[in-house]
């Protein structure tokens, strides 16, 4: 894995059954340069799938990765209620 880049940890979302991801996340302080993404594309090919938002590095105050946005979901409860 190329230095400040690691995997998604997939999210279930209970409105479609499927766990989903918004790819390949950025953990450096700093917004991503193009060498930073061509690393990532690099090792895993052309279309892999990078988070937006993460890009913009740790220090930015907009920085969020997939799984944080998706907790502001309902979509993506972690229990289902039954009435």
């Amino acid at each position: 894995m190329p230095k400040n880049w690691g995997a998604p940890s997939p999210v279930f979302n209970y409105t479609t059954g499927k766990y989903e991801s918004g790819g390949m996340v950025w953990h450096g302080k700093k917004r991503t340069t193009p060498a930073d993404r061509d690393a990532i594309k690099a090792r895993f090919g052309k279309g892999v799938k990078i988070d937006g938002p993460s890009v913009r590095g740790k220090n930015d105050p907009k920085y969020s990765t997939f799984d944080q946005r998706a907790k502001k979901k309902r979509a993506y409860q972690q229990h289902v209620i039954i009435k």
